[in-house]
């Protein structure tokens, strides 16, 4: 049998309860026993921007010049 594999992304301005959202869903599909797995972008942005020296938070992302969001975000 193969494997239905489904893709969904979240998106939204901070605090528009995006995290709230992706947490009942995954619980609901736990539940019904699908595989589930999260992937956060915002963790990949900020363990690269840490890299790089640029910022030492998360919240110091959205200060940062949107070139430099840009960049990151390729």
């Amino acid at each position: 049998m193969s494997k239905l594999v489904k893709t969904v992304v979240v998106v939204g301005i901070p605090g528009v309860g995006k995290t709230t959202v992706l947490n009942i869903a995954v619980n609901e599909l736990l539940a019904k026993g699908y595989v589930v797995k999260v992937i956060n972008f915002g963790d990949y942005m900020l363990q690269e921007l840490i890299q790089q020296g640029l910022v030492r938070s998360r919240d110091e992302i959205r200060l940062l010049p949107l070139k430099i969001q840009r960049e990151v975000q390729e």
